[in-house]
């Protein structure tokens, strides 16, 4: 800014022209000049997502990663430290966002099996105390946007043990 006020000092035949932009770098330039709308928004501030306009492949893959990080930032039967509670309400703001854009996270640990389920298993194995089928661990959960199923759930499911059976 300074060097464009010392041209004026100078006779116009003097003043050394500004450079001249390639034109890529114009329409860049223009770009990154007006204001960045997400899509799906109208550019309202207000307006609720669209999630028709939402990748559901890539809101599935950010869902999982939020379900895993908080799986990461509180372990079963331990205490969680205070870091980790700041860092939970952020996931808790988040998975807030995504729910009022239609997201939902379904985690299926614990829950009794139906071979009817729209579930990828990955392993069957023999647990003991357990009476019916149920899913013991959930790798990956399942995601729905707008109601539809965005990404089927992986998980390993617990059958009875053969012991547990014979006494049923």
């Amino acid at each position: 800014m300074a060097a464009t006020a010392r041209q004026w000092r100078y006779p116009r035949e003097f003043r050394i022209p500004p450079p001249r932009w390639p034109a890529a770098l114009a329409d860049l330039s223009d770009m990154l000049s007006r204001p960045a709308v997400s899509p799906g928004r109208d550019g309202a501030p207000g307006a609720p997502l669209d999630v028709a306009a939402l990748e559901p492949r890539d809101v599935a893959r950010v869902a999982t990663e939020l379900w895993r990080l908080r799986r990461q930032l509180t372990p079963a039967g331990a205490p969680v430290a205070p870091e980790a509670r700041r860092a939970l309400r952020r996931l808790d703001a988040v998975s807030d966002v995504l729910a009022a854009a239609g997201v939902e996270v379904q985690d299926h640990d614990g829950a009794p099996y139906d071979s009817g389920q729209n579930l990828m298993v990955l392993a069957f194995e023999q647990t003991d105390g357990l009476t019916d089928e149920r899913v013991v661990q959930t790798l990956r959960p399942s995601v729905y946007l707008g109601g539809r199923l965005a990404q089927a759930g992986e998980v390993i499911v617990g059958t009875p043990s053969r012991d547990q059976q014979e006494r049923t």
